[in-house]
């Protein structure tokens, strides 16, 4: 009554193309959920006032008291607060998301809040929503964009290219990864402003991210204009054989 349908594929390739799925359609969710997240607080804040906050303590991801500047941190990730003054009166507000990066105590964030209820803030920069949108976008992307490297590497038709497909994508991947957790880490996307954070408040884990980039930008850059055609390797096959 019913007949046995033959995949023809070896088991390494179905385990591949599954995690594949995968990981796509768990990058997919996370997208879709720091859509709603960040539609959700670009409603609640559509009316809010923008004033300039600053840094104030940092709160342990536990949930105990917050840090002052002069205390010793011992926790591994915490709560970004910052303190912020409207009509003389001073407020405080954290962030929605716990980092083991931590901006120099004193250092500006802009901080939107209710004009009716000041006490109802939003900082300004990386969020939760940001931080699902980001994790969603790399889940789905990396994956994709190998299969899509390999898909077409394994169906060219031309014997001679001088661009290695697969290592631009690694290459361009890097990049947008680091780059990426740079602004997660920094709050913004120019270069200058990334600069500043690091200069402020540096510390040895933050050095991997620039150096993954330079590492993909190396890569990317060999791969586009610098990688051995493909000529040659197929003739030498073709001698093997």
């Amino acid at each position: 009554m019913f007949k046995k349908i033959r995949i023809g594929l070896p088991l390494r390739a179905i385990l591949a193309i599954g995690l594949i799925v995968l990981s796509v359609l768990s990058g997919v969710f996370l997208f879709i959920l720091g859509i709603k997240e960040t539609v959700s607080t670009h409603r609640q804040a559509q009316n809010y006032q923008t004033v300039t906050g600053y840094l104030y303590s940092y709160m342990p991801e536990t949930g105990s008291e917050p840090h002052s500047a002069h205390r010793q941190r011992n926790a591994t990730s915490y709560y970004l607060v910052y303190r912020y003054t409207v009509n003389g009166q001073d407020y405080t507000v954290a962030t929605d998301y716990s980092t083991g990066a931590l901006p120099e105590v004193g250092s500006q964030k802009q901080i939107r809040y209710d004009p009716s209820d000041p006490q109802n803030a939003l900082i300004v920069g990386p969020d939760r929503g940001g931080i699902l949108l980001f994790a969603g976008a790399m889940f789905a992307g990396i994956p994709l964009a190998l299969a899509l490297a390999v898909f077409i590497v394994l169906k060219s038709k031309k014997e001679k290219s001088s661009i290695d497909v697969v290592g631009a994508t690694f290459g361009l991947l890097f990049v947008l990864f680091s780059y990426g957790m740079m602004y997660m880490a920094s709050g913004t996307y120019t270069p200058l402003g990334i600069w500043r954070f690091y200069t402020r408040s540096f510390s040895p884990m933050l050095l991997i991210l620039p150096l993954l980039t330079a590492a993909g930008l190396f890569v990317l850059v060999k791969s586009l204009f610098f990688a051995a055609p493909r000529r040659g390797r197929s003739k030498k096959r073709a001698a093997r054989r």
